[in-house]
């Protein structure tokens, strides 16, 4: 049984989790499922926190500043999960985690390919330069 004690409720609950991880996994794994489809926003909101330290309402200001496009090739995204056209990435820095730009999801993934690599980017436009 728990205790109004702080202490023993969080080791009470530390031994539970403990006995019982499977269930527990499903059980949360199941009740967040729940909670994003009545609530999407929250998801969103939640993922934009955790990951890039930001609100919602500051990541709308900076799509909004660039007019919904993406700030590499200043077009919209167009990838598609599940039947919805994603949101465009944050992108950021990671090792100093200080977020960028809003980019679209070919254009992170280029960045990510490239590992941020100035000179591997510069010999890709060399490249196809060459090519024309």
């Amino acid at each position: 049984m728990p205790h109004k004690d702080p202490e023993k409720r969080r080791e009470y609950r530390r031994r539970y989790v403990e006995q019982h991880r499977a269930e527990c996994y499903d059980y949360n794994r199941t009740y967040k499922r729940e909670c994003f489809k009545k609530n999407p926003l929250l998801y969103i909101r939640r993922n934009l926190w955790l990951k890039y330290g930001i609100t919602f309402e500051e990541y709308q200001r900076l799509h909004d500043s660039q007019k919904g496009l993406c700030a590499i090739c200043e077009q919209p995204e167009t990838r598609v999960i599940r039947g919805k056209v994603t949101r465009l990435m944050v992108d950021h820095d990671h090792k100093t985690k200080k977020n960028r730009k809003l980019l679209c999801g070919r254009c992170n993934t280029l960045l990510g390919m490239a590992k941020e690599n100035v000179k591997t980017l510069r010999a890709a436009i060399a490249y196809l330069e060459d090519l024309c």
